[in-house]
């Protein structure tokens, strides 16, 4: 489970209420004891589980055994010594639809408040992906499957990220038009700190909502880490092992670009992961360059070694970001340029916005394709120094 991955921890379970006898359920268990403890059951406001289901508040405990509301029956039933724990609500739709705790630090050290507060923002965002999974399975045991393709694309566009078109000294603008199947492009922005912006622009081989899902759960996991101050390269290796141990059973991999930015230096490092290179646009030089490319994904093997491309972004420079949609679409339409047709649109609309350049750019290339039918959702996204 990612959370044990998150924060050190050697055993982890999700609990879920059953909504028929309101009763906590172990529903997914990771650990030593998972097989045993997952036959148990929780009444509501039974132990700490149950307590923090009740009251919907987040616990860090540092010695379970002097904690009254701790269920010591579970350990003397599997054998198991629980020292240390945090349990946290998960909610949907401000309604507590169950809890994850973590127990027992590998380092034998004790869950401290900033292993709370990235449980809670881990949380924060599994509780609407098990709310939406929850949601698909009783469409599809009514028989209803047509639906699956309007909740896929109702749950990626809630994953597009609300914050301000410009930040610092750089701008923001991103467009994205789903394939036929709905495929698995995300992208996001957010500030890890003060003077830092974090943008992803990823796509998974997945498809319909198995994509949704995985990319609602890539959300919660890089928001999370990137929250905890995690190294970059560090949070690429959390992801791939996400992929790879925790949902594994989905065959799937994940290609990804991922910019760091700091507004005071106006350094940007790229990290990539699979994905198409971007384009730079320079414009003291009026010419656009083409980042580097790693052809591992994430996801089927050992976390690439991802150097980072570090590159200054002046006032007037453009970075510019797509998923394979764009090369799918570009072969759909038999461009005789390819990427130069992306080069080409870039220099010629570098002067724009990045709202505008990201919205004409896109005009552009379906222009090219004509109706053309393609697999893979269609995203860009373009940074610009000011």
């Amino acid at each position: 489970m990612i959370a044990t991955n998150l924060l050190g921890a050697r055993d982890a379970s999700i609990l879920l209420v059953d909504e028929e006898v309101g009763d906590l359920e172990f529903k997914i268990a990771h650990g030593a004891k998972a097989g045993e403890i997952k036959k148990f059951r929780l009444k509501m406001g039974e132990g700490i589980g149950g307590w923090v289901a009740q009251h919907g508040e987040a616990v860090l405990v540092s010695d379970a055994s002097k904690d009254h509301r701790f269920k010591s029956q579970f350990d003397a039933k599997t054998g198991f010594t629980t020292k240390s724990l945090i349990c946290v609500p998960l909610k949907a739709r401000d309604r507590v639809i169950g809890v994850i705790q973590v127990l027992n630090k590998k380092s034998g050290e004790n869950f401290n408040e900033r292993d709370k507060e990235l449980l809670t923002n881990f949380a924060l965002h599994a509780g609407t992906v098990i709310e939406n999974a929850r949601l698909y399975e009783q469409i599809y045991q009514g028989r209803q499957k047509s639906f699956e393709r309007e909740i896929a694309y109702g749950m990626q566009k809630s994953l597009v990220p609300t914050m301000a078109s410009s930040f610092g000294t750089v701008e923001i603008g991103a467009t994205s038009t789903p394939a036929k199947s709905i495929g698995g492009d995300y992208y996001d922005f957010i500030q890890p700190r003060p003077g830092a912006l974090a943008a992803i622009l990823a796509n998974t081989s997945a498809r319909g909502l198995t994509a949704a899902l995985l990319m609602t759960v890539l959300r919660s996991a890089w928001r999370a880490l990137l929250a905890a101050g995690t190294h970059p390269a560090t949070l690429l290796k959390a992801v791939n092992d996400l992929m790879r141990f925790d949902i594994g059973e989905m065959d799937v991999e994940i290609a990804l670009n991922l910019f760091m930015y700091d507004d005071g230096t106006r350094e940007l490092d790229l990290y990539n992961a699979g994905a198409p290179a971007p384009l730079m646009y320079s414009a003291e030089r009026k010419k656009v360059d083409e980042f580097k490319a790693n052809a591992v994904r994430l996801g089927k093997g050992d976390a690439p070694a991802v150097a980072p491309q570090r590159v200054t972004l002046a006032p007037g420079d453009v970075i510019l970001c797509f998923t394979a949609g764009v090369n799918e679409l570009l072969n759909a339409g038999a461009s005789a340029d390819g990427i130069q047709s992306i080069v080409n649109l870039l220099e010629g609309s570098a002067g724009s916005d990045p709202t505008t350049l990201v919205e004409s750019a896109l005009m552009s290339l379906c222009n090219i394709s004509r109706d053309a039918e393609i697999d893979n959702d269609i995203t860009l996204f373009a940074l610009k120094g000011k």
